[in-house]
């Protein structure tokens, strides 16, 4: 699934050119949709299902809202750091 993800960032790279890469990889994991998976590989789905609209709709508010590369996870939350999300 590896070119889907890189398309998905690839359009959210096209509304926000200067997007961090940390920033890039929290919200492909605040944007995926849990639980969901139907995988036969032993790892499953990773994070969860690519949502590229939610990917487009979390980074077009997180470049309006956020700074310093912070990103916005879901609706009704507030700017989060990218290296947070790393952690989990």
């Amino acid at each position: 699934m590896a070119p889907f993800v890189t398309g998905a960032a690839a359009l959210l790279r096209s509304v926000w050119p200067e997007v961090q890469q940390t920033t890039m990889a929290a919200l492909l994991r605040a944007s995926a949709k849990q639980g969901e998976c139907r995988s036969l590989q032993p790892r499953g789905c990773g994070a969860g299902l690519l949502d590229v609209n939610q990917l487009l709709m979390l980074g077009i508010q997180s470049k309006e809202q956020c700074t310093r590369g912070w990103y916005i996870a879901g609706a009704g939350q507030g700017c989060q750091s990218p290296h947070a999300a790393l952690i989990r």
